[in-house]
């Protein structure tokens, strides 16, 4: 080798020093990657939720108060879709289990309580709170649940519409 032609290529040390870092920089990705799937597959599961809960309190304040008691009472469980649309409509008794579970993916388990600081009061304009429990759990039939979640939301009912 000529000692004044200028040298062409890279050494061998370059080549290892730069596949080192391009190595360090795919690992860090790779990292993030699975971060990001896993936030976004929550991401996606809560706003099913919070649109499955908005349904059914929705459903439940649409109509008059003892009404919703009763619907409550009489099909205290809904089984919604993929999409998140209920597959029978709430307040509906499941009469066939399996029927009710082909095509279900989420549970969601409804309670009524009523708050302690606000039960009846002599005022016929006085309001009470109930508390509504939804107890989410999926997928539906799986002997142990992938995932759940417990949300609550309010409803309010005047002395006056007993």
């Amino acid at each position: 080798m000529n000692p004044c032609r200028p040298r062409r290529g890279f050494s061998l040390m370059e080549v290892v020093i730069a596949l080192a870092v391009a190595g360090f920089a795919l690992s860090a990705i790779i990292g993030l990657m699975s971060v990001a799937l896993a936030s976004s597959r929550s991401s996606g599961e809560e706003t099913v939720l919070a649109a499955m809960s908005s349904a059914i309190v929705g459903d439940l304040r649409s109509g008059a108060f003892t009404h919703a008691q009763e619907r409550i009472s009489e099909a205290p469980v809904v089984y919604f879709t993929v999409e998140g649309s209920p597959v029978a409509p709430l307040g509906t008794p499941i009469t066939d289990p399996q029927a009710a579970l082909e095509g279900a993916l989420y549970r969601c388990a409804l309670t009524l309580v009523p708050e302690p600081s606000t039960q009846p009061a002599t005022d016929p304009g006085a309001c009470i709170l109930y508390r509504l429990v939804l107890d989410f759990s999926w997928p539906v039939g799986a002997t142990a649940p992938q995932g759940s979640r417990t949300l609550h939301a309010s409803l309010v009912r005047r002395q006056a519409d007993q």
